[in-house]
């Protein structure tokens, strides 16, 4: 295991009264990180794209929850910006792979232009339709947690 995983579990194991959330972001091709954090997990999210590369990734990443026998959700972001009959399917395929998020991630400018700014979509469109899916997806994930 990697210096940093070993130092991000010490780091979460001696903070984990102090927060009721944490969300860690790992690359999923980084498999200490993945295990470090999965071991330590209340939930799981794999963001995915629908396109049959990232499908391929999000089967890998479900198989290692498995192991881990830690509870995960399907994000899909850069989905299009309508729902599609071929959206529709990919939700239907992704379900095959286990919970997905009422809410998508469509492929908006408002998550390109509030990149520069050091901004979040929340923040740089507080009423556009890209803050109101991070929105929707935050609230699900938060009563999935039980928090709401």
């Amino acid at each position: 295991m990697s210096r940093r995983c070993l130092r991000t579990n010490r780091w979460l194991a001696d903070h984990h009264n102090e927060f009721d959330l944490v969300v860690i972001d790992t690359p999923a091709h980084d498999g200490d990180a993945l295990a470090a954090v999965v071991r330590v997990a209340d939930l799981t999210v794999i963001v995915t794209q629908p396109t049959l590369l990232a499908n391929a990734v999000a089967v890998h990443l479900r198989q290692v929850f498995i192991t881990y026998n830690v509870p995960y959700a399907i994000l899909l972001s850069q989905t299009p910006s309508r729902l599609t009959r071929r959206l529709n399917q990919w939700i239907q395929n992704h379900r095959l792979l286990g919970t997905v998020v009422d809410t998508q991630l469509a492929y908006l400018m408002d998550y390109q232009d509030a990149i520069p700014l050091g901004m979040s979509v929340v923040e740089y469109n507080p009423h556009g339709r890209a803050a109101q899916e991070v929105h929707g997806a935050t609230d699900w994930l938060l009563n999935k947690l039980e928090m709401i």
